[in-house]
């Protein structure tokens, strides 16, 4: 199994994405990851997904340090605005940032980190509708399915699900150079 021994934190809230995050979830499990699904402080246990999936919170962002991950995977969907609400949250992307941790964010995503102030003259893609805001905060933003920029890896939207859960196995096992 490729990810065996890799540990990766998938952030969600209410609302979230649910394609973007179980695909993403049964992909890194089905590569042998260790995969935590991490709530922010103001998460239920379970959080409900747009289309109703109901997704069991692991742990929350206030107890996850960057320490405990590979990667930290942020999927789409209006959850990522919740996310950005949350202070530990945000500490939780800057500390992994600062600690060079591969950190991916897909379609609506990428606005937690556009909120942890990471991505300044970093290049990106995600979901158009954000794309200004993601330009606010100093990105390089350009409209194609996958972007990786150091150690940060954005992708637009659900149909490009299976480059983004690609990219993000190749770094993590170092394997291949990311497009």
């Amino acid at each position: 199994m490729e990810l065996e021994k890799k540990r990766i934190a998938i952030l969600l809230a209410d609302d979230y994405e649910d394609l973007e995050f179980w695909y993403l979830y049964y992909r890194m499990k089905e590569s042998g990851a260790n995969v935590k699904a991490v709530g922010c402080v103001m998460s239920a246990d379970r959080v409900k997904g747009r289309k109703g999936y109901m997704a069991d919170i692991d742990m929350r962002t206030d107890i996850a340090t960057a320490d405990m991950f590979d990667v930290i995977i942020i999927p789409g969907g209006w959850s990522a605005d919740r996310l950005s609400w949350c202070e530990s949250t945000i500490e939780l992307i800057k500390n992994a940032s600062a600690q060079g941790k591969l950190i991916a964010g897909i379609s609506q995503g990428v606005w937690v980190l556009a909120s942890a102030d990471i991505l300044k003259e970093k290049n990106v893609t995600s979901d158009p509708k954000i794309r200004e805001n993601i330009r606010n905060s100093g990105a390089i933003w350009t409209d194609t399915d996958i972007v990786i920029d150091g150690h940060i890896i954005t992708s637009r939207s659900t149909a490009d699900l299976p480059v983004f859960c690609s990219e993000i196995i190749k770094a993590l096992i170092g394997n291949d150079e990311p497009k």
